[in-house]
């Protein structure tokens, strides 16, 4: 099922939502980020109006979409909420997914799931912060809350180097970029259910600074 989710921008520093295949680049990392998929959560369709007729529909599109853009071999930053329900899904939903997963604990990623994440082979790191340095001289904050924390950046900046936060936890409300504060929300209600790859993410940047 194609959403109704394209790339669509409400003014000159905003973009609500994201559709990647409608926006293709020219050449794509091996990292990539995504958050708030909320797998086996039935209510979140009635939530966040998502286009499903129920869970496993949901749950299929967004394993579909995940494995069609990210390899094997690659680097998932997963912003938190991964999955909901029974812990039994996390040992069916995790296997079926590709990539090296850097998990950062959301707000339901509670102690039990938590758990069983870390007997996940694919999952190999569980956090609640962490930062991806790039060689275009930016540096993404990665957290599940949206934070605009000045002592946090006047830590992270060395060699005049661009802070922007990726975070989850908030959904469909917001938006997917917003250029005045530096911040992109990955929940996957913002980018029609796929991954976002670290060079769109710095190819939307560069964009934006070219309007500028």
């Amino acid at each position: 099922m194609e959403n109704k989710t394209q790339t669509s921008i409400s003014s000159k520093s905003i973009i609500k939502n994201y559709n990647p295949i409608r926006n293709p680049i020219p050449s794509l990392s091996n990292t990539w980020f995504i958050s708030d998929t909320h797998f086996n959560h039935k209510n979140i369709i009635e939530y966040c109006d998502r286009p499903f007729s129920g869970v496993e529909e949901m749950d299929q599109e967004m394993i579909q979409k995940w494995n069609a853009r990210i390899a094997p071999s690659d680097v998932v930053y997963h912003l938190g909420d991964f999955c909901m329900g029974e812990t039994s899904t996390i040992e069916k939903i995790v296997p079926l997914l590709n990539g090296e997963i850097h998990l950062i604990k959301g707000n339901h990623d509670h102690k039990k799931r938590l758990t069983i994440y870390n007997q996940q082979p694919n999952i190999v790191e569980i956090m609640d912060l962490t930062q991806v340095y790039t060689d275009e001289k930016i540096v993404f904050v990665l957290c599940h809350y949206p934070i605009t924390n000045g002592e946090l950046f006047e830590q992270i900046v060395e060699n005049n180097r661009e802070i922007y936060v990726i975070h989850g936890h908030t959904h469909d409300q917001g938006y997917f970029f917003d250029s005045d504060l530096n911040v992109f929300n990955v929940c996957v209600d913002h980018t029609n259910f796929y991954p976002i790859n670290l060079n769109e993410l710095i190819s939307i940047i560069r964009r934006f600074q070219d309007v500028k």
